[in-house]
């Protein structure tokens, strides 16, 4: 490889993302959508090599810098440490004052006030239907599966052993 190639190779690795994007559009001929730095790199570092050699570029060997090590990398490259992600899609930094997103109940809970009943190891259990959960014996669930975890020792879909969405099944009037 001709040392005009490894020096253009070599000041890839200190060109920010668009500047690569530019780089790459001006050794293939075509814009990229790729926003993988170390993916450009390889790319044109390895067209770079084919266009020096004459030969097909992608058997040549490719010019290894560790693109981890260089000092650029992570520097204002990509999101930052202090922001985080609201359930809009919309960034944020932390320690701004956000509302709470309202919870949405779930469409296949009963309507509340309503009573379920399960016969369970011949014992008739009945349920109360709450805003924030169900109540039983005097203690509140936030989940149909909590509950029946807690009543039949073993993790199971409240769904299904309350039989809840089979015709006829599951629920009482309140």
């Amino acid at each position: 490889m001709d040392a005009s190639a490894t020096t253009r190779i070599s000041g890839l690795v200190d060109l920010n993302l668009a500047d690569l994007r530019a780089e790459y559009e001006k050794v293939f001929g075509k814009p990229t959508q790729s926003r993988n730095r170390k993916q450009l790199f390889s790319q044109i570092a390895r067209q770079l090599q084919g266009q020096e050699n004459g030969a097909d570029p992608s058997g040549q060997p490719t010019l290894t810098v560790d693109l981890k090590k260089h000092p650029r990398q992570g520097q204002g490259a990509g999101r930052s440490k202090n922001t985080t992600r609201e359930k809009t899609g919309k960034m944020a930094a932390k320690g701004e004052n956000r509302k709470p997103v309202p919870a949405v109940r779930d469409p296949r809970l009963p309507k509340v006030g309503t009573s379920l009943e399960r016969t369970y190891k011949g014992h008739t259990l009945l349920v109360r239907v709450l805003e924030d959960g169900f109540e039983y014996d005097g203690a509140t669930y936030r989940s149909l599966s909590a509950l029946a975890k807690h009543i039949t020792g073993q993790i199971v879909n409240g769904f299904v052993w309350f039989r809840l969405g089979l015709p006829g099944q599951g629920k009482k009037s309140a």
